[in-house]
This record gives structure tokens, C-alpha cells and sequence, in this order.
């Protein structure tokens, strides 16, 4: 994506009066004047027209046969398509810009839909010629979206770590709003190509080697949200929008950058849709815990269970833990085709806070987890000698926390806590440092829930989940889920010590800089 400083030509054009507007030599020479000098003046000229464009959205009538204004209101009326009234506005102040033909994944698109439609996807967008390489933008993306969730036709939801989202239950769905949405505008063509697939293969603007050359193939790529890029997030699970499992497994897995994952929550939707076989066995989905959302550092991992042979698709939204509400990062379509041997649902569900130790343990004042995985090999205190039965886990508690946070922790199965279950976990506080000790009394899948209160807090909330399991192997388990370039290597774990010493040390250089100040 090209990146400048829009401000001031955004400004400028949203001050454009409607005498400017009448004709198409006053608009561009009152947008154009602040950068008539400037050597990247097609550059600011192409956005500041577009943000026009922007700022006519609510014209009541036309201004004459031929002006801008008119222009714009026959786009915004649907007598014009965007991207001829932009190819005529860019004509009009010598800038090089072209009309692209092709498909695009908008309307009823699902991901993992193959054959395209063309009456629905057909689309037409821009391309500009700006410091000698050609850009993509689509204007009608940058101007137009649709607002609201959207259950995908055919799916029905089984299951969710979203339960009291009062402001997405508020917001109708396909509500059309006008805005302006940078991430349209000179896209980089590596992430454009995902969403637009051009009639002519030069009009993809990659080097010959990267082009998508079929259609099928353009079909198939992962459904990744602008948000998704704007997180500056990579897939590490295989680049497709649709997922096969294996044992009727599927997993999604994607990685930030360490900031980014200090911060990051996710949360996801489960549906299923058409079921695939003869096999129509039953199955509760209303109670189902399906998907393993869980994080190792800046790694993301979504195990998906899959109970019948069916198709389902996923919908996996992120954030900052702040924020109020998660966006859509990515969306799959999950074929089983055969489904799980031994049907098992997660002992609890995690919610956003998830698998594994993460923003929300970071809040409540812990640190530096001694154990790194979400999922964890155990054998049952029933096996007798041998193996590990008993998991110890340690965690270093923040000085501020210290003197007003309290911690518990609990074993649950079946989404309450084992009988006796202070009898297989044991908490304690030494030296600054949170201490859980915890065993399990028989085979199966159970959750160690680490809880926390401060002072103000009337009880304890969850704030950390592992998944204990005496049903997997531990060598294979490190394997399947963690390679090298997962991020959560020593080297990693070298450089957050150094980011922590440094942190330290700064906060020292700023309190001697103040006292230093104050003699």
C-alpha cells in the first residue's frame, strides 16, 4: 500500500464549494493548487479526487449536462458505475488511469465457493499510473461498504466464544453506509489480487511468476479481511480458504508480530452446513465446545472438531483487548469427510480469553509463563508410578500486583469443576512468583482455569485456560501444533527479556531525568 500524509489533501477537497464542482477545471484546479508544484502531484491529485467523490454522497439533483457534480450524482444514483466516473475525473486532471474488468468476492460469495458467478461477481475497478508502476483501486470499496453480521446463507451456528455482543445484535445486517476506506486505495496488488481477479492477467500488476493464472485457483485463496492485513498478520496454516481434516480435525493458524500479540484477543463462530455422507447420526450441537482457540506468544491457533461429516465454515475475529468489539479477520469453509472417531468436546468454554496465556493473564498482573503451551500431556493420578501426574506451573506476579491481586485456580470437566477439585490443584504465592501445582484423577480432557481478584472485584474471573489431556501424545502433540517458525523460539524468548530490561531501564532514565529536574 502507497503511504503519505492524506490530511491536508483530504482537507482541501472536502472544502471544494459547489462552484468548483460545476465544472471539471475549477474542481481540479482548486484541489490541485496546494501540490501544483509537487513532484508527487498525481499521486495527492488521485486521492483528493476520490475524497471529493466522497463528499458528494448525499446530492439531491444533477448541475448541468457535463460538471463533476453531476458526475457524482449519477454514480451515487447507479447511473454510472465508480469506476468510470473515476476513470473520467483522473482523465480529466492527466492522470493515467484505466478501467480493469473482472470478478470480485462480494455479494453472496461463501468462502469455499468455486464456481464463480459471473452475473453477481462481476466487477469493475481502477488501476493508475503513479511513479511508473501500476496501482489498484476500487473505488466503490473505498466509498461504499455494507455494514452488519451476516450469517452465511445455508450454515447454521454451533458454536461461539461470542455470547453478549449487544452492539453487533443491534446493527442490521447489509446497512449501507458511504465512507472512505483507505484500504482500497493504491493497495498492494499481493493482497488486492485476494478480493479482485482481473479478466486480464497483466491487470493483476504482480511479476509474471506470482500471477493467479486461474480462475479456480483465485476461488481457492484465503478469505483474509482488510483488518486482517492492517494487523500485519501471515497465515502459517496453508493458504487456502478451504480446510480438509484429517481425523476429522481441521486447524486455522495464524501469527502477529510479538507487539501485536501482546495486545491481540480472538474470538470465532462455528457453523455447519451441508451434511456429506449417508450418516446422519445425531449430535448436540446446541452444547458443543468444538473449537480450540488458543495461543502459544504471538502464535493463533484454532483446532476445530468436527463432530459429523458435514461442511461447516468458521469465522475467526481479532482485537485489541481494549476494544469493545472484535473484527473479522478471516473466514473458512471446513470439509469433513470423515468425522472424529471418538467425539469429544472442550471440558469448558474458554471464551475470548481462550487457550494458553495471554493478554488477559498480562492484565491481572502476571508474567513470564515458566510453561509455554496451551494443551498439555499428563498422565492421571489412576495410572499409579510413572509419568508426569502432576503439572507444575509458574508465573511471575507484576509488584503492584502483589499487594492487591488474588489468585485461585481450578480443574473442570463437562464445564464445571471436578469433585474434590482442590484436592488436584494447589495454589501458592513465594517469592513474587504465582505457583500451580495440578494433577487429574482419571483419563480425559480437563481445563486448568486460572482465576484472579484484585481488592474492588466481589469474586474471582478467569483470566488463563490450559488444556490438560492424558489422551494425546506429548511429542507428537509438540509437533503437529509448533515449528520453527511459529515465533516461539529462545532467540524470541532472548529478545522479550531484553524488551523488558530496556523497558526497565527507561522508566529509571525517566525518573532520574525528573528528580534531576527538580534540583
Amino acid at each position: 500500500m502507497l503511504k503519505k500524509d492524506w490530511t491536508k489533501i483530504d482537507q482541501r477537497a472536502s472544502q471544494a464549494k459547489e462552484e468548483h464542482g460545476k465544472t471539471y477545471d475549477g474542481l481540479i484546479n482548486f484541489i490541485g493548487e496546494p501540490v501544483k508544484e509537487n513532484i508527487d502531484r498525481d499521486i495527492y491529485m488521485t486521492r483528493g479526487l476520490l475524497y471529493w467523490l466522497k463528499c458528494q454522497a448525499n446530492l439531491k439533483k444533477e448541475h448541468g449536462k457535463d460538471s463533476p457534480l453531476t458526475l457524482a450524482f449519477k454514480m451515487y444514483n447507479g447511473k454510472i458505475g465508480y469506476a468510470e466516473a473515476f476513470t473520467t475525473l483522473c482523465t480529466k486532471a492527466k492522470i493515467q488511469c484505466e478501467t480493469v474488468k473482472g470478478v470480485a468476492k462480494t455479494g453472496d460469495y461463501k468462502p469455499g465457493d468455486l464456481k464463480i458467478d459471473n452475473e453477481k461477481m462481476y466487477s469493475f475497478w481502477n488501476k493508475v499510473n503513479l511513479l511508473g508502476k501500476w496501482w489498484p483501486i476500487h473505488p466503490r470499496y473505498v466509498l461504499r461498504s455494507i455494514k452488519g453480521p451476516v450469517q452465511p446463507s445455508g450454515y447454521t451456528q454451533i458454536d461461539s466464544d461470542v455470547k453478549h455482543n449487544s452492539e453487533a445484535q443491534s446493527t442490521q445486517a447489509n446497512q449501507t453506509e458511504y465512507t472512505f476506506n483507505d484500504f482500497w486505495f493504491l493497495s498492494d496488488p499481493a493482497i488486492f489480487i485476494h478480493k479482485c481477479y482481473p479478466d486480464n492477467l497483466e491487470d493483476q500488476m504482480l511479476p509474471a511468476a506470482k500471477r493467479i493464472k486461474k480462475s479456480r485457483q483465485f476461488m481457492k485463496l484465503p478469505y483474509l479481511t482488510p483488518v486482517f492485513h492492517e494487523f500485519n498478520l501471515k497465515m502459517t496454516s496453508e493458504e487456502t480458504c478451504i480446510v480438509d481434516t484429517i481425523d476429522g480435525l481441521a486447524k486455522i493458524s495464524f501469527k502477529a508480530s510479538r507487539k501485536i500479540a501482546k495486545t491481540m484477543i480472538c474470538d470465532y463462530s462455528l457453523s455447519i452446513g451441508e451434511r456429506l455422507g449417508t450418516d446422519a447420526s445425531p449430535f448436540d450441537f446446541d452444547s458443543a465446545n468444538l473449537v480450540f482457540s488458543s495461543r502459544k506468544k504471538n502464535q493463533f491457533i484454532f483446532e476445530v472438531r468436527c463432530p459429523v461429516e458435514a461442511n461447516y465454515q468458521i469465522s475467526i475475529s481479532g482485537g485489541d483487548i481494549e476494544s469493545k468489539s472484535k473484527k473479522v479477520l478471516i473466514k473458512s469453509k471446513i470439509v469433513c469427510k470423515e468425522r472424529m472417531s471418538d467425539v469429544r468436546t472442550l471440558p469448558i468454554d474458554a471464551g475470548q480469553i481462550g487457550w494458553g496465556f495471554g493478554p488477559v493473564a498480562v492484565k491481572a498482573g502476571l508474567s513470564k509463563p515458566k510453561v509455554k503451551e496451551p494443551k498439555l500431556f499428563i498422565q492421571p493420578l489412576s495410572a499409579g508410578k510413572g509419568g508426569k501426574t502432576t503439572m507444575k506451573m509458574r508465573f511471575n506476579i507484576d509488584k503492584d500486583a502483589l499487594k492487591t491481586t488474588k489468585y485461585s485456580a481450578e480443574i473442570c470437566v463437562d464445564g464445571k469443576p471436578v469433585d474434590r477439585s482442590q484436592e488436584y490443584v494447589k495454589t501458592n504465592i513465594k517469592s513474587g512468583e504465582l505457583q500451580v501445582d495440578c494433577s487429574v484423577p482419571s483419563d480425559g480432557e480437563y481445563a486448568l482455569i486460572i482465576k484472579a481478584k484484585d481488592s474492588k472485584e466481589p469474586e474471582f474471573k478467569p483470566i488463563c485456560n490450559y488444556l490438560l489431556t492424558t489422551l494425546e501424545n506429548e511429542e507428537k502433540m509438540s509437533d503437529e501444533y509448533y515449528d520453527s517458525s511459529d515465533g516461539t523460539s529462545d532467540i524470541d524468548e532472548e529478545i522479550d527479556q531484553l524488551e523488558t530490561t530496556l523497558q526497565a531501564l527507561t522508566a529509571e532514565r525517566d525518573r532520574l531525568k525528573q528528580e534531576a529536574s527538580r534540583q
